[in-house]
């Protein structure tokens, strides 16, 4: 599986001594209050509407808006091109017939060229691809799968002055003594520059917005159970996401909805398929709170707030005093036993602050009348075992361990 993470944590590219060396000099030079002028304008329609450019295109374009050190970007290209690992391919006119010989061009498609652009914006050069990346993200919006680059684009707004970048070089013929140069753009851009003697040997940008990433680590939380990354946005979600239900199931508010359900009596609390979808779902939300706090393997109710159980399952919802749904319970009709089947009690789970208050007691009798002289699945705990000695029918008691 590839794990894809927005591109604001630090990222080391690799390049030519003699390149860092003149991107250095550029970078050191004041910046230029440009607009854009009708070649570059002209260059962005051309490359939206053809979906590729040559690499002479956008070296054009480069000199058009990166002048300093005298346009020198126009010959750093290549090696940038290399350095961020920008895919590089033949760009040919279509053959006015098939099987036509044409000659080409070495180019870069219009996500890949606007994907350089943004790396050249987050070294500090001075180009913007403002236009051209909100233009693809308008072409992207409706899909669900994108490549990494496509990823990196739709993010530019999010990371636009918060990456980390850093150039090295191979330091292995440099001599002399170590020494850091830092400065700021006019932008707010900030340089380290590393050097030994007078050549430097490392380049870092860092954004005008970016801030050092807080630690992370993974922890469990005591009350959910979910295993998650901290500092991580989104593990944050996630989290809450899953945080806030278990706590809705601990701690339940009122229920309007079911409490319109259960105005005629407990018959309301039915969760059969005729059931709305989101009793399905708020049975499943207890049957996995069962499973949690027993540490079963499965989730036993086959519904969901999608999709509703089948008809050899039923559940019940069990409306506190105030309008909670203060717990649940689930029966399976089963043929294991008897050859006309039974019903068969699956679990039970009620809200730690609901229990011994006579939810399940109040409830038993009407149980009871409904699935007949239903099996309890086993194991049972200690605390059901006690109950079903109080109130369990005889069969049942006398399937109970005796001490």
């Amino acid at each position: 599986m590839l794990d894809l993470q927005l591109s604001t944590d630090l990222m080391n590219y690799k390049l030519p001594h003699d390149t860092l060396i003149r991107l250095s000099g550029v970078l050191s030079e004041p910046r230029r209050s440009t607009t854009p002028g009708p070649s570059v304008l002209a260059f962005e329609t051309a490359l939206l509407a053809e979906g590729v450019c040559t690499l002479t295109a956008i070296r054009r374009h480069l000199a058009q808006t990166e002048k300093r050190g005298f346009s020198a970007i126009e010959e750093l290209i290549d090696d940038l091109i290399n350095a961020f690992e920008v895919c590089v391919q033949g760009i040919y006119p279509r053959p006015e017939y098939l099987g036509d010989e044409v000659d080409g061009e070495m180019g870069l498609t219009a996500v890949d060229a606007v994907w350089f652009l943004v790396l050249l914006e987050a070294i500090g050069l001075e180009v913007d691809p403002s236009r051209l990346a909100d233009s693809l993200i308008a072409q992207i919006e409706d899909r669900t799968l994108l490549t990494s680059t496509e990823f990196d684009i739709l993010h530019y707004r999010h990371t636009l002055g918060k990456r980390r970048i850093r150039l090295n070089t191979d330091t292995a013929q440099l001599v002399g003594q170590h020494s850091l140069h830092k400065h700021k753009d006019s932008i707010g851009n900030r340089y380290t520059v590393c050097s030994r003697g007078d050549l430097p040997y490392s380049l870092e940008i860092s954004g005008r917005k970016y801030r050092e990433p807080k630690p992370r680590e993974a922890v469990t939380c005591d009350l959910c159970g979910m295993l998650y990354v901290t500092n991580h946005p989104g593990d944050a979600r996630r989290h809450k996401a899953t945080h806030d239900r278990v706590v809705r199931r601990l701690n339940p508010k009122p229920s309007t909805r079911l409490q319109k359900r259960v105005a005629s009596g407990v018959a309301g609390e039915l969760v059969d398929p005729d059931a709305p979808l989101w009793m399905h779902g708020e049975v499943y939300e207890r049957a996995a709170a069962f499973r949690k706090e027993f540490g079963y393997d499965v989730i036993q109710w086959p519904g969901g707030s999608s999709t509703c159980a089948p008809s050899d399952w039923r559940g019940h919802l069990f409306a506190g005093p105030g309008g909670e749904i203060a717990g649940a319970c689930a029966f399976m009709h089963t043929t294991s036993r008897k050859a006309e089947g039974e019903w068969s009690l699956q679990w039970i789970w009620i809200a730690p602050s609901f229990r011994r208050k006579g939810l399940l007691e109040s409830r038993w009798t009407d149980l009871l009348q409904r699935y007949g002289d239903f099996d309890l699945e086993k194991p049972l705990s200690a605390a059901m075992v006690a109950f079903l000695w109080k109130h369990g029918s005889e069969a049942q008691r006398a399937s109970l361990p005796v001490f």
